[in-house]
């Protein structure tokens, strides 16, 4: 950490601490698709720092005393079907720069994605 100087003061900050911001994301979570339509949905990340950010899928594994499974095919990086499950489902991308995601899933159901 480098030592961080607030407007106005005439030292450093002790460096010890870190005065790091966490990233927000502007968009809601929710988003609804149809099946066979090219989905396309992004949280726009941000950091008040201007740090930059790399988005990629979290294990769920990571929680201590659940346990989450998932079903054959899928995966926290791979949560929408492919086309080994369905011909109509389309690559599955998500952009670790800006944070698009972007899905074609012919098989209907419910997905979730922990980022």
């Amino acid at each position: 950490m480098y030592p961080y100087t607030p407007p106005g003061a005439t030292q450093p900050l002790n460096t010890s601490t870190c005065f790091d911001n966490s990233p927000v994301f502007a968009q809601d979570a929710n988003a609804v698709s149809t099946p066979n339509y090219l989905f396309e949905f992004n949280h726009l990340p941000s950091d008040k720092d201007i740090d930059s950010l790399v988005l990629t899928g979290v294990s769920l594994g990571m929680h201590r005393t659940l346990i989450f499974l998932f079903n054959s095919g899928y995966s926290n990086i791979a949560p929408f079907p492919d086309g080994t499950e369905n011909a109509s489902n389309g690559p599955n991308t998500l952009d670790p720069q800006s944070g698009e995601l972007t899905a074609l899933a012919g098989s209907r159901g419910w997905y979730a994605v922990a980022w």
